[in-house]
């Protein structure tokens, strides 16, 4: 398998999950929607500006 394909298959099985996760987050209200459930360790902001950190540093 070349790398292109493996990542095409990668990239399809994304998708597809993704797809399944906003099903289901589709049949939450919104107040379970909204509930912090702790499952980030990290703020996203946070998690964004290291990564552009490592970018622009490299």
């Amino acid at each position: 398998m070349s790398l292109k394909d493996h990542f095409e298959l990668l990239a399809a099985y994304n998708q597809r999950m993704n797809l399944k996760v906003y099903k289901a987050s589709s049949q939450l209200c919104a107040t379970n929607l909204a509930q912090d459930r702790g499952a980030f360790l990290v703020p996203f902001s946070e998690h964004l500006i290291t990564s552009l950190l490592v970018i622009l540093s490299g």
